[in-house]
């Protein structure tokens, strides 16, 4: 049995967890990718290419970094293996940059003013013209949006943002800097240096997976760098990208085409090699000493058709209809494949560009009803429904207290179905050619509990539900509840096990400080809690195995100055925090980031 770890869209097969700790439903779902027979995909109709045998095209003996040339990036010509060829970078939008009072002026009191320079790192130049790309996360939680910047004559960019987390690469020609995360503070400047260091040059191919034909106006992207740096095949199927970043590690390589289904394979270059990963478990990894040259294989597309109603038959237009899969980029790595829309006024629904060589979960949700899973096989669509019915939802809400009675803040509480619904949620076994069929979100419905203590989980179906509450992945309650005859839950009352301790203490705040939170992790986050108007804290539902870590962040009164603490303590002390300003953030190979008070 395996856990998982997700990021960027990834899921990650780690050794087995500590049986103490929650999540083994995951588990139980991701660890069979481990278990899958060895497969390749067969001869199709006697056209597929045979990539073993077939000689690659000759490239240059050395491996050579490309630096990019003064031509506009619009439009760059690369050499062909079997001859020239015309690869042309995507077009990005550019997010417009305010420039005078009056647009400053515009922006609310809270949004954080950022403001990036571009340089190379060689010669410490400014980089005008360079593109930079910010991926935002606002401080809700919401999903990431991507803003596409251009450097000034100065290499500067400047984004007015919400507050929340940035995540910032910048390129220029034959150039990649980052990436850099950095944390949007609300009324602060922030000022982020990115230098850039010189990248390789990377060429290939995208064919179909079944015939081995070229596919033409696929986009190509190295998307754990920038999502946006994207290229897109010829004619015949090339294409070239100049900028495969230089962080002598695997990055992964994106591919996506109109009627065909994503991949994401992992390229690897180190001094002298490059290397195109296997995907699954018996498959060659593919390299050479010279130029990378590689070749990615799309799957046919998957479409699905329907429409949605309510139990008297009604349409129910504006409803989320998402569909999510996974699939194999390296033997012990699952990429997510998905992708989401909304029904329209007659209920009716289409989503396409899904993988249909896997399986995947189709999850409706609307307000006010329950939401709705169906597991699908894999195979060819289009893939046609009748109506899909929702129900009423139901409510599950409750109140979690330590064993001294205070409330517990922002712990992490799991509901799990008892079984499946009829007609609803069934499972499919893993099969050939079937990756991860099951939707790891569907089977599991996650809430926090606030300042409170109290959590609450809507458009729950009348079912049986099995409820964790775990701290730092250490189950802390489990309990099964089940709907009443009347439809709907009780109210919840739960109290935590006699073996959690709660670390308490106090931060010396300035007078008119606000915003004051602490922050625990250790092997990952473990709470955010509220201060008290008298800096006072209480973490409920930790152990005394090993000490926390602590981070205390806070906002002046007048100036908007942040102030901070860190370090580590034992659930045994009571610390006295003194907070200090935060003058300097974090400072990474080669990329710097500091404040403006």
């Amino acid at each position: 049995m395996h856990s998982r770890a997700r990021s960027r869209g990834r899921v990650f097969l780690v050794p087995p967890p500590d049986p103490k700790r929650p999540g083994n439903g995951r588990a139980l779902i991701l660890g069979a990718l481990l278990v899958l027979a060895p497969f390749s995909l067969g001869v199709v109709g006697g056209r597929r290419i045979d990539r073993e045998s077939a000689p690659a095209p000759r490239r240059p003996s050395a491996l050579a970094r490309s630096r990019g040339t003064p031509a506009a990036e619009e439009s760059v010509v690369v050499p062909a293996p079997e001859g020239g060829r015309r690869s042309t970078l995507a077009a990005l939008e550019l997010t417009p940059i305010p420039t005078t009072s009056n647009d400053r002026a515009q922006v609310r009191s809270s949004a954080t003013r950022l403001e990036i320079e571009v340089r190379e790192r060689e010669s410490g130049r400014a980089l005008p013209g360079a593109r930079v790309e910010v991926g935002l996360t606002p401080s809700g939680g919401e999903a990431v949006r991507l803003a596409v910047l251009e450097s000034d004559l100065h290499g500067r960019a400047i984004l007015d943002a919400e507050p929340g987390g940035a995540r910032i690469v910048a390129w220029s020609r034959g150039l990649t800097g980052g990436p850099l995360e950095v944390d949007l503070a609300p009324g602060r400047t922030l000022r982020v240096a990115v230098d850039c260091l010189p990248a390789f040059g990377v060429t290939g191919r995208v064919v179909e997976a079944d015939s081995g034909l070229p596919i033409a106006g696929a986009e190509v992207a190295f998307w754990t760098f920038a999502e946006s740096d994207r290229v897109v095949t010829a004619a015949d199927g090339s294409f070239v990208h100049p900028r495969f970043p230089a962080s002598g590690r695997g990055e992964q390589v994106r591919v996506r085409a109109s009627g065909h289904g994503a991949a994401v394979r992992y390229l690897q270059i180190e001094p002298g090699a490059w290397t195109l990963l296997a995907a699954r478990p018996g498959e060659r990894s593919r390299g050479g000493s010279g130029e990378p040259w590689i070749e990615i294989e799309l799957p046919r597309e998957l479409r699905l058709l329907g429409s949605v109603r309510d139990s008297a038959g009604r349409t129910l237009p504006g409803a989320r209809i998402s569909a999510e899969g996974f699939f194999r980029a390296l033997p012990k790595v699952a990429s997510r494949d998905g992708a989401e829309t909304f029904s329209l006024a007659d209920g009716s629904f289409e989503l396409a560009g899904l993988r249909a060589d896997i399986g995947h979960s189709l999850r409706v949700e609307a307000p006010g009803f329950a939401a709705r899973t169906l597991e699908l096989a894999p195979g060819e669509g289009p893939l046609a429904f009748g109506p899909i019915e929702l129900t009423r939802e139901s409510l599950l809400s409750g109140t979690v207290v330590d064993l001294e009675g205070f409330p517990v803040e922002d712990l992490a509480l799991q509901l799990e179905p008892l079984e499946p619904s009829p007609g609803s949620d069934v499972e499919l076994p893993l099969q050939e050619g079937l990756d991860l069929g099951l939707r790891v979100e569907s089977t599991e419905i996650v809430a926090r509990t606030s300042a409170e203590g109290v959590f609450v989980f809507e458009r729950l179906l009348e079912r049986p539900y099995r409820l964790t509450a775990a701290r730092d992945g250490a189950p802390l309650v489990e309990r099964e509840v089940f709907p009443l005859g009347t439809g709907g839950f009780a109210h919840l009352e739960l109290e935590l096990s006699r073996e959690s301790r709660a670390l308490v203490g106090r931060v010396l705040l300035p007078e008119g400080v606000r915003e004051a939170t602490i922050e625990l992790s250790r092997s990952g986050h473990v709470g955010r809690f509220t201060l008290a108007h008298d800096g006072s804290f209480r973490a409920s539902g930790l152990d005394d195995v090993a000490p926390y870590r602590y981070r205390v962040r806070a906002v002046g009164p007048h100036t908007g100055e942040r102030l901070q603490a860190q370090g580590t303590a034992w659930v045994f002390e009571r610390p006295s925090l003194d907070l200090e300003p935060l003058e300097e953030g974090p400072e990474l190979a080669g990329l710097a980031a500091f404040e403006d008070g």
